[in-house]
């Protein structure tokens, strides 16, 4: 046996429990360093996967008492995936058995597809085949089989059992629907679009500066998340930690484009940020509702008619009126509040009709959205957070569905030294997959009813995650695994419902394979060129060159701007927060230097720089655009702050008292439409993406 924290036999037996739930003992961190596990946070892993340990030498019980039913000879997983609509071989029983297994395949549709599927001898063993390809869909088989008698051997017939195995088959296209290029898009915040007046943030600023950019060639639009947060009590903790994953945010609806809502404004002003806007727009509801009302018609028919279609809208209104009555914190409400079980009298009415009719009029602004979008020759591309607040609506409605008493984050590497918290409960493995998946489900189809492309944050989550049990840190996480396969058919099957191409931000600490796994399943890859540029293996006179099958990107909204990284103006900002040291610091700033005088040389000797704009970071970025454009990458998207050249980022990962995740663009909407140095910036990567397709010797591209 190999060695363990302390070579006792408790601690080799939780660490064999742990393995065998998909639990890491040991992995290699971003350094290369192999680290072993703790006990302590093995214990309260496995405890979290709702295993009954009280101490770490309750596991020799449960390995001894429950053996893993995976080992026997004709076990039956919970989920099957049929890629391309082919089912997998599945072993039922010994030949003997034959006569007496009965196969049923319902489909998702409700009807029988018994008849396709047959029962043979194959191998020693009664396998289940389909004469054709199953629908796509997620379907139920029921296998019944004879059972065993207690103390016969695995597989031998004996009785029939009283009720059938079921078994979740999810038939999928092996490959979702491609991205393809070269072509080029933009990516913008939509709560920093504002309009001339100083006010904006919403969604009409969204379609607008998307048209705009369209007219520029981007033929892809990318935000940040959209998705709802406690907005009337002004806590507004970012993006990508919200409220729920499966409803949108109010404050991004543009109020003078909802016909019922203009007329009893009275001159109301919104503001810019998300949270504010909600905050203001929240009183004007109940008159817009009745407004609605009294005209009836087609939009009121539509109202109600989302309203049937959608039963969940009205939970998510109870939880929201809840916490305008009782507060956000769920541990002073009632016992049954916390149970899920609200009743409409308990609440006000008034806000529950007030938070369906939220949800009502910003879905149909995003189908607004989407069409004007389209009819420019762009798609909208939506964001999907790794998860949902802790406090927030999702573990509340679902809270089988999460593992508690841990937190995702990550371990440390080069950026975070001291790992991170991101402060979310992680979904539990095997209890999401006991629940058909519900949550996982929910997700996908809530993003993609409206993306036509969706960038998945943290993809790495489809393999693994790291967990930090309570009261630990970032240090003391490990890696918890997921049914990879199960997951990624799920992503595929949804993306193929909604004609939408699948991107995953796959940056971090990627295990070998992940990658290419995802371009088996036409997920593209992310490439972000300031990290590249940054990379000791680098060469000096290679462009960069991001392969086919990924989106391209100068920069993030975690990092710098172009030209604060051009400028180390970033550095400084996190020396000063106490993000760096100065040693730290100062090799930094010598990386830096070097980086960026290894790309402006480049760049002139490539011609996509004059040699005395080598000083300019507006210049260098036109340059930098056209050498990503001239890559393989299916997309490159665009910041366009950097086309103008702004220095302050949009977020500063680490940082409080800055306007992380809030701060407007220093060019409102229309302004960014007559922009020289943007229109300048789209016009060298579009003919860069046309020398590519010249170099393809095709016209394909969206």
């Amino acid at each position: 046996m190999r060695p363990t924290a302390d070579g006792s036999p408790a601690s080799e037996s939780l660490r064999l429990l742990a393995e065998g739930r998909g639990v890491a003992t040991s992995y290699t961190d971003a350094f290369g360093v192999r680290r072993q596990v703790s006990d302590e946070t093995l214990l309260a892993v496995v405890q979290a996967l709702g295993l009954p340990l009280e101490s770490a030498t309750d596991a020799g019980r449960l390995l001894a008492a429950e053996p893993l039913a995976s080992e026997e000879a004709f076990y039956l997983p919970p989920v099957l995936v049929a890629w391309d609509g082919e089912l997998p071989p599945l072993r039922l029983g010994p030949p003997e058995a034959l006569r007496a297994i009965t196969i049923a395949l319902a489909l998702e549709d409700g009807s029988e597809a018994g008849e396709s599927l047959r029962l043979a001898v194959e191998e020693a063993a009664v396998v289940v085949r389909a004469a054709a390809p199953i629908p796509f869909g997620r379907h139920e088989l029921a296998v019944g089989r004879p059972g065993r008698a207690p103390g016969s051997p695995s597989g031998s017939p004996s009785r029939l059992e009283e009720e059938p195995d079921e078994i979740a088959v999810i038939s999928a296209p092996r490959r979702a629907p491609a991205l393809t290029g070269p072509s080029c898009g933009a990516y913008l915040p939509t709560y920093a679009l504002r309009g001339a007046d100083g006010e904006g943030g919403h969604l009409g600023l969204l379609a607008s500066a998307g048209e705009g950019l369209a007219r520029r060639g981007a033929s892809y639009l990318a935000t940040l998340p959209l998705l709802a947060d406690l907005a009337a009590e002004g806590d507004f903790p970012g993006p990508y930690s919200p409220l729920t994953r499966l409803f949108w945010n109010e404050g991004f609806l543009d109020p003078s484009a909802l016909p019922e809502l203009a007329s009893v404004l009275d001159g109301t002003t919104f503001g810019r940020g998300a949270s504010e806007r909600a905050r203001a727009l929240r009183p004007h509801l109940p008159a817009a509702l009745a407004r609605l009302r009294d005209n009836g018609g087609a939009r009121l028919a539509a109202f109600e008619a989302y309203l049937e279609a959608r039963p969940e809208v009205l939970d998510y209104a109870r939880y929201r009126a809840a916490c305008e009555a009782r507060g956000g914190d769920r541990r002073g409400w009632p016992a049954r509040w916390r149970r899920g079980l609200i009743e409409d009298r308990e609440v006000d009415p008034a806000a529950i009709e007030a938070h369906s009719y939220a949800q009502f009029a910003i879905e149909s602004q995003l189908d607004e959205t989407t069409g004007r979008l389209e009819a420019s020759g762009s798609r909208l591309m939506l964001d999907l957070p790794l998860g949902s607040r802790g406090d927030g609506y999702d573990p509340w409605a679902f809270p089988e569905a999460f593992a508690p008493g841990v937190r995702i984050g990550a371990p440390p590497d080069r950026f975070f030294t001291g790992g991170q918290d991101w402060g979310f409960p992680p979904l539990s493995p095997p209890a999401e997959r006991a629940g058909g998946y519900a949550v996982t489900t929910a997700c996908l189809q809530n993003m993609l009813a409206h993306a036509k492309a969706l960038r998945i944050d943290h993809v790495l989550g489809l393999s693994r995650l790291w967990w930090i049990p309570a009261e630990m840190g970032p240090t003391e996480g490990t890696y918890v695994s997921y049914p990879t396969e199960e997951l990624l058919a799920l992503h595929s099957l949804e993306a193929w419902r909604a004609g939408a191409v699948l991107v995953g931000e796959n940056l971090g600490t990627v295990e070998p394979g992940f990658t290419a796994l995802l371009a088996e399943h036409n997920i593209a890859g992310m490439k972000v060129a300031v990290f590249d540029l940054e990379s000791p293996d680098a060469h000096p006179m290679e462009p960069l060159a991001p392969p086919a099958g990924t989106v391209a990107l100068v920069d993030t909204h975690d990092t710098a701007t172009f030209a604060a990284w051009y400028r180390a103006h970033d550095i400084a900002e996190r020396k000063a927060r106490g993000l760096l040291d100065a040693a730290e610091a100062e090799a930094e700033q010598v990386r830096r230097e070097r980086a960026a005088r290894i790309l402006s040389d480049r760049l002139v000797a490539s011609g996509l720089l004059a040699a005395n704009e080598a000083a300019d970071p507006v210049a260098v970025h036109r340059g930098l655009l056209g050498e990503l454009g001239r890559s393989e990458a299916e997309l490159v998207l665009v910041n366009p702050e950097d086309c103008w050249g702004e220095l302050e980022g949009q977020n500063v990962p680490g940082t409080v008292g800055r306007e992380n995740f809030s701060r407007p663009f220093s060019r409102a909407v229309a302004e960014m439409d007559a922009d020289a140095a943007l229109t300048s910036a789209f016009f060298a990567l579009s003919q860069a993406r046309e020398e590519r397709r010249a170099m393809a010797g095709g016209d394909e591209g969206y």
